[in-house]
């Protein structure tokens, strides 16, 4: 179930009225038509009757011809007012109709979704280790497709999908991060894990680093992996989830060796226009970029571009060289 798009002001569609006319004659969202507006049809409606009637009494010879004509302006102009009326109160039941049914899914939604975080969102940590220097991505991210970030059951972990740009993901676990969390290029007391390798059934195993002059990333094809530690993620949205646009994402923090899991966060996100596309709007892409404390727990750190699964990995392996 998708609620949610742009829905116009009523008299939007009336190409001829321009900005400041509409705002006047439909001042409200919860006016069919406006008090002006129907101040103005009145009248011209009253003069058109008016002038019909008196042409009706006026033109014919016969008197009998006079009742018949004023009988059919009658006929014609009481008909035109009862239907139009019926068919406003008509569609303002079904506008009033909506908005409640709309209202109450959306209310529905937002319950949903803090039930979720209350009851499962959050962060383990078992064991932490330092110096690490070397990481695994066994599900390496790609940059979401215009589809995707459309559709309401894509299966991509929303929450955790931190790959705005392309290769966005390898840069934010190998590059520094500045004062604002945001992965750079330009050396600061953070930097990130030496060696990042990952996993992918159609290129095999990858390793990335960044060059001498910590300005880019170096990638490289290997036979195998070397890190002892890994990362990984699933989607865990269920059917009712995304009927409410909510997306929820397991990351976990691995040991290899002795397949411990180190770490895990679950984290849910709420896409607050429940699928609108107004204006290109992709509402994934949306949510991940603009949601607040209160559409996502745990809560997106500081902006929107912070890498929030490299953040969330240092809590439980330190990067650095061994010594």
């Amino acid at each position: 179930m998708s609620v949610g798009g742009s829905h116009g002001r009523p008299g939007e569609n009336l190409p001829l009225l321009n900005e400041a006319w509409v705002a006047f004659l439909f001042p409200g969202e919860e006016m069919t038509l406006g008090l002006a507006f129907w101040i103005v049809v009145v009248v011209v409606y009253a003069v058109l009757t008016g002038t019909a009637l008196f042409l009706a009494f006026r033109l014919p010879r016969t008197r009998a011809a006079k009742i018949a004509a004023a009988a059919v302006v009658v006929a014609i102009f009481g008909a035109f007012p009862a239907v139009t009326v019926q068919r406003s109160l008509a569609q303002e039941r079904a506008e009033t109709a909506a908005r409640a049914e709309q209202q109450k899914y959306r209310e529905a939604a937002w319950a949903h979704f803090q039930r979720r975080c209350k009851e499962h969102a959050g962060e383990q940590i078992h064991k932490t280790v330092d110096h690490v220097d070397s990481l695994l991505l066994l599900k390496p991210r790609g940059q979401a497709s215009d589809a995707e970030l459309r559709d309401q059951h894509w299966r991509g972990d929303p929450y955790g999908h931190d790959s705005i740009l392309p290769d966005s993901e390898i840069r934010n676990f190998v590059a520094y991060l500045d004062e604002r969390d945001i992965a750079t290029f330009r050396e600061t007391s953070r930097p990130g894990y030496p060696y990042l390798e990952t996993k992918s059934v159609l290129y095999g195993y990858r390793r990335y680093q960044l060059d001498q002059t910590g300005s880019k990333i170096i990638e490289v094809q290997i036979e195998k992996p070397v890190s002892r530690y890994a990362v990984t993620w699933e989607d865990i949205s269920t059917e009712e989830d995304r009927k409410y646009w909510v997306a929820g994402g397991l990351l976990q923090v691995l040991d290899l060796r002795t397949n411990e899991v180190l770490g895990q966060r679950i984290g849910y996100l709420i896409e607050p226009g429940f699928g609108s596309d107004g204006g290109g709007r992709r509402p994934w892409l949306h949510a991940r970029l603009t949601s607040s404390d209160r559409a996502a727990c745990p809560p997106f750190r500081s902006q929107s571009l912070v890498p929030i699964n490299r953040l969330f990995v240092e809590k439980v392996l330190k990067p650095g060289r061994k010594n």
